[in-house]
C-alpha cells in the first residue's frame, strides 16, 4: 500500500486467500501467542494442509476491520472493535474480567 494508493489493510485483503503458514506467519508478525492461532483455527475450519485461508478474516481476528478504515469516525470504529472483540472473546476470558473500582471506595 502506498501513499498514493488509499486502499486500507481490510480493502487490500478483499478476495485474497492464504495458506495455513502464512496465516500463522502474520499472527506470528502481529505478537499473537500460540493460543490466539489455535483460536482463529478453530474458528475457521481447522488447521488444515491445503486449506486456504480469507486474508479479510485474518486481520479481522486481528482488529484491523474497523481501525484502519478512515472513513469511520473514532467513535463508529470503537463500537465496531468492541463488537468485533465481542466475537473472539471465550467464555473464560468474559469471566474473568475484573470492573474497576469506582472512585471514592468499593
Amino acid at each position: 500500500m502506498s501513499r498514493d494508493d488509499p486502499q486500507t489493510y481490510s480493502e487490500s485483503a478483499r478476495g485474497i486467500k492464504i495458506t495455513a503458514a502464512r496465516v500463522i506467519k502474520e499472527m506470528r508478525n502481529h505478537g499473537q501467542r500460540a493460543e490466539d492461532i489455535e483460536e482463529f483455527f478453530s474458528k475457521h475450519g481447522g488447521n488444515v494442509p491445503g486449506k486456504m485461508y480469507s486474508a479479510s478474516k485474518v486481520l479481522k481476528f486481528l482488529g484491523y476491520s474497523a481501525a484502519d478504515n478512515p472513513l469511520l469516525s473514532r467513535e463508529s470504529a470503537n463500537k465496531a472493535m468492541d463488537a468485533a472483540m465481542d466475537n473472539y472473546t471465550t467464555p473464560a476470558l468474559r469471566k474473568a474480567r475484573v470492573k474497576p473500582i469506582r472512585r471514592g471506595g468499593i
